[in-house]
């Protein structure tokens, strides 16, 4: 149990040692981010109807 633990805590403490990287694409810009988007995000429905939707 205690080499479990070990394991554990060594595995967090590689895993915060590791550079923080923002995606290379943000779509979603009202999220705090520090680096900057690209303007050119375009979401597509994926196999559903075409044109307007009726409500």
């Amino acid at each position: 149990m205690t080499r479990i633990l070990l394991l554990l805590a060594a595995l967090g403490a590689l895993a915060s040692c590791a550079q923080y990287q923002e995606p290379q694409a943000n779509c979603f810009t009202f999220l705090a981010s520090t680096a900057p988007t690209a303007s050119d995000c375009s979401f597509t429905p994926l196999g559903g109807p075409e044109g307007d939707i009726e409500v």
